[in-house]
Parts: C-alpha cells; structure tokens; sequence
C-alpha cells in the first residue's frame, strides 16, 4: 500500500487499472465500490481516484512513480485469489455484509423492485419461480437469486480461502 505521509487511512473505494477487470467484478460481487474502465488511461484513472477519493488498484509499476497518487495497492500477484486477499487485508473491506449488492457490469447500487415490474423481462421460469428482484438503477440491468448466486457463493469462498459450503 502506498499511501502519503500525514494522510488519512485509504478509501474502500476503488478504481481499478485495465488490467484488473476481473479483480474488480468479483469485488463489486462483495459489494465493494470498483470502478473499472477496460479503455482508460493512467491519466484518467488518477484524476477519477483524486476526485471521487478513490484508492487505485494496479499490477503497474508506472503508478508507483506518479507524485500525484495518494492511495494505490499494488498487487504482487497474478492470481486472483492472491489479488482478493491482498486488497481485502491492506483496505480492511468487509467482504460479507454487502455481498450481491452493486451491479457487476457498472458497480451501481441495486434496487429492489417489484415482481410486477419485471414481466416480460426475465425468463418465464424465472418469472414463475422467484419472487424478489433487483434492478440496477443505472444500466437496467435485473437481478434475481437462482443457481448462479449459490455457484458464485461458493467460488468467493474458494477465493477467499475458505471451506465451501456445498449445497446438496
């Protein structure tokens, strides 16, 4: 963690360089604020950070030269479970109050919206089946708990280190 001298602890809030796009979806899926552009320059990322008082997320050493970055982790590691941890530990998150909270393609808060709302925009089945759904406020996008929110619980605790809970 590089942070200044005589400034305060880092924000929870991330942006995330291009390289990390997969770091970041698997954070917003714990609920945490990261902010992840696939096309954006090492400019841009900075003056985002500066400006929303965000703690940049980077495998790239030019960051590390930058006078003007005052919260970066720079992750030692490749792998994601390894990248998760770090950033988790050196940020101190909590990663299991907040989980399928924020919307994983645009890291939007969701909304609970009404059954009826989402007739003709979800899967029949899905429709027929599930009773409480989220939307997300800025891109539409609607989410609902089904087999995919148990398979992905599972692969966060394997990330994390801990023992899955196998559903039977």
């Amino acid at each position: 963690m590089q942070d200044s001298p005589g400034k305060e602890s880092p924000p929870t809030q991330m942006i995330a360089d291009a390289m990390l796009g997969e770091l970041a979806r698997w954070l917003r899926v714990l609920g945490c604020d990261t902010l992840y552009y696939r096309d954006t320059s090492d400019r841009d990322i900075v003056v985002r950070a500066l400006r929303d008082h965000r703690t940049i997320l980077t495998r790239d050493t030019h960051f590390l030269k930058m006078k003007t970055v005052h919260h970066l982790v720079f992750l030692q590691s490749e792998d994601l479970s390894e990248q998760l941890r770090q950033v988790i530990d050196e940020l101190g998150l909590d990663v299991n109050t907040n989980r399928f909270t924020r919307c994983l393609e645009c890291n939007t808060l969701l909304a609970e919206v009404p059954k009826a709302e989402v007739e003709g925009r979800v899967p029949v089945y899905v429709y027929q089946h599930k009773e409480r759904f989220s939307q997300c406020p800025g891109c539409g996008r609607i989410y609902w708990a089904g087999t995919h929110m148990d398979r992905m619980s599972q692969k966060i605790q394997i990330l994390l280190g801990e023992k899955p809970e196998l559903n039977p």
